[in-house]
């Protein structure tokens, strides 16, 4: 498959063009934009600018809503409960997320209930939002609407893809005092509870191939890596319908010895994300919609002694240091993927299947930008 890499300047502001253009303030286009670019220079391109085309075409049928900061219902102190109101994701839950930390910074511990958001990105942008303000954070998040995995056992949709991230803050080397954090070498867990993102499946889809192991499963319990069991017969259309195909994505350790672990922690991200949050659960009717309880954490008040930096450091440290596998140069600890591809991308561009760009280009178009910008957004193509 022909892939293109773009420019990560470019394509933000490309991106944020084209948002402008569907009905977005510049602020919500800008941030929205700049997340998409960032989750691709993470390496994490489910979630990056593929996307796109999806909220592209979400602004037209309801599924975002701009000029939305959402509402707070609940402002009790180290409590905020928010209702997104189908607001650009990554615009409102960044704003409310700033404002919890906040919180947890005056009084040490800050809960966050996020209802009803658009699609609100890559949950680990956030436990990084909170990890440079020097916050432990912990968030879980279900998709209301969206069922697409079955439940360990099961060939039924039951699920959402039920995210988790969790944050641990790290200082840079040698600096000092509030702002110390920002920009450290955080530890920064996030997955999908399910096998794979559904992003990573509409990647595969736009590049017209396959998965490279089983992620889904099929009615009649056969599993597969082929997109089209999710997607059904609109798998290369310009945005896939994944409520088409017949079959399901599975949760993470799939149908081997332990994979109900995956299944148990997308039901929790269910009953805290979805049903605590008051967004709904994956089965349920209306537009897709995210809800997101988060938790943050001051470690230096629970820390008299000053040592979670150099406890944090030693656990980190000795992970690292400790004996690979043949084959593998060294054992990595959350957050070093994400840092390893952004030293990489920026360099180099992040990559696209040069089908999801040709769509993105043809979006550009439409919303009146000139060829000349649209083409300065590839910086090579392989």
């Amino acid at each position: 498959m022909a892939m293109v890499h773009l420019d990560p300047q470019a394509a933000a502001r490309l991106a944020e063009r084209m948002f402008v253009f569907r009905g977005m303030t510049p602020d919500e286009a800008r941030t929205v934009a700049d997340h998409l670019v960032g989750a691709n220079l993470a390496g994490h391109d489910s979630h990056g600018y593929v996307r796109v085309i999806r909220y592209w075409y979400a602004v037209e049928d309801g599924g975002i809503v701009p000029r939305t900061d959402g509402v707070a219902l609940l402002d009790a102190g180290s409590m905020l409960l928010v209702d997104a109101q189908q607001g650009p994701g990554q615009w409102v839950t960044a704003r409310w997320t700033a404002r919890a930390i906040e919180r947890a910074r005056s009084q040490g511990l800050a809960l966050l209930a996020l209802r009803r958001s658009a699609h609100l990105g890559r949950v680990g942008h956030y436990a990084e939002m909170a990890a440079d303000a020097g916050l432990v954070s912990m968030h879980w998040v279900n998709v209301a609407g969206s069922f697409l995995v079955a439940p360990f056992g099961g060939t039924q949709r039951m699920l959402s893809t039920a995210p988790v991230a969790v944050g641990v803050p790290r200082p840079r080397a040698g600096a000092e005092g509030a702002d110390r954090f920002a920009g450290g070498v955080h530890v920064i867990l996030d997955f999908a509870t399910a096998l794979v993102a559904e992003g990573k499946l509409l990647v595969a889809a736009k590049k017209r191939a396959t998965m490279p192991f089983d992620a889904l499963i099929a009615p009649d319990g056969s599993t597969s890596g082929d997109p089209a069991v999710l997607y059904g017969p609109t798998v290369h259309d310009e945005a896939p319908d994944n409520t088409v195909g017949a079959g399901a994505i599975m949760a993470f350790g799939g149908l081997l010895a332990g994979g109900h672990k995956g299944s148990g922690l997308a039901a929790m991200c269910e009953l805290l994300g979805g049903v605590l949050t008051g967004t709904g659960i994956a089965t349920d009717d209306g537009p897709v919609r995210n809800g997101m309880l988060s938790v943050f954490i001051d470690p230096a008040k629970l820390d008299p002694e000053g040592r979670f930096d150099a406890e944090v450091a030693r656990f980190v440290e000795g992970l690292r240091d400790s004996r690979p596998v043949p084959g593998v140069e060294r054992v990595m600890v959350a957050g070093d993927p994400e840092r390893r591809a952004r030293e990489a991308r920026r360099r180099e561009g992040f990559p696209m299947p040069d089908t999801a760009w040709t769509e993105i280009a043809a979006l550009a178009r439409r919303a009146g930008i000139p060829d000349t910008d649209i083409d300065a957004t590839v910086r090579r193509t392989a």
